[in-house]
């Protein structure tokens, strides 16, 4: 088993919390491409759209306002190219 594989496998905490995790350390750290992809994970395992939005804007307490914005962009393309909420009809951005 891999280092990725195994971290993902450890005790201690769900996929769902884990997801989670995942997307405010790529937020904070800018990795907006590996954000895309961790968002649709997070979408296809069940955490649904409302809580990623509110996970990367948790992250405005500690994170640069560009990265969240940034990221909150990119997290709104997602879930509206897999059919959940986040298309025009929300609100442009947050404003950490």
């Amino acid at each position: 088993m891999g280092r990725d594989a195994a971290i993902w496998a450890r005790p201690g905490l769900d996929l769902r919390s884990r997801l989670l995790v995942t997307l405010a350390a790529l937020t904070a750290g800018g990795h907006l491409d590996e954000l895309e992809v961790h968002v649709r994970a997070a979408l296809r395992h069940g955490v649904a759209a409302e809580e990623v939005k509110e996970a990367l804007l948790q992250c405005a307490v500690s994170c640069s306002p560009p990265a969240v914005r940034a990221a909150y962009a990119v997290a709104r393309r997602v879930i509206a190219e897999e059919g959940g909420q986040g298309g025009q009809e929300e609100a442009a951005e947050p404003q950490p």
